[in-house]
């Protein structure tokens, strides 16, 4: 197998929830770079005797800054954070109340 893509930026997301269930499952996350909007939904598992990671994990390609990430949680609480670079792991710790 070989991989000829030229790369690009990503950025990683691990939840971590204190309101919502410990691991943000269900989470709804939107990001915004570079004109493009990407929508991503935190999940564990994706069928029978199988898990995923604990991270979302999206490429952003050619842009190098994150300039939205908005978090709805299962809570219904809504986070967002701005202006974020790119090529990092975060983490984000579910704020406020219901």
């Amino acid at each position: 197998f070989r991989n000829d893509s030229r790369g690009g930026h990503w950025i990683s997301v691990k939840l971590v929830g204190t309101v919502s269930n410990r691991d943000g499952a269900g989470a709804k996350i939107t990001m915004r770079a570079a004109g493009r909007t990407v929508y991503r939904e935190m999940s564990l598992n994706s069928g029978f005797g199988s898990t995923n990671s604990p991270e979302v994990e999206i490429g952003l390609g050619d842009a190098s800054r994150v300039e939205s990430l908005t978090i709805l949680w299962p809570s219904g609480i809504l986070q967002e954070l701005r202006d974020l670079p790119a090529n990092q792991s975060i983490v984000v710790r579910e704020e406020g109340k219901r």
